[in-house]
């Protein structure tokens, strides 16, 4: 294996952990909305990044 590939396979590996953490931390944003009652909120959170950011802040996940 070159360093090259070498490289390349690290990067990808912490790419897929990179999006399972970001998989999880939505999950458990729309898990605690829907415990909230927000249901509306779940749809604006996928469709809007600041608002998603801010219900992480809101929510102490991030």
């Amino acid at each position: 294996m070159t360093l090259l590939e070498r490289d390349e396979r690290m990067w990808e590996q912490g790419h897929q952990e990179g999006v399972k953490e970001g998989e999880n931390l939505f999950a458990s944003l729309v898990s605690k909305l829907i415990k909230d009652g927000r249901h509306e909120d779940i749809e604006c959170a996928a469709n809007d990044e600041n608002f998603r950011n801010a219900l992480f802040a809101e929510y102490h996940l991030k």
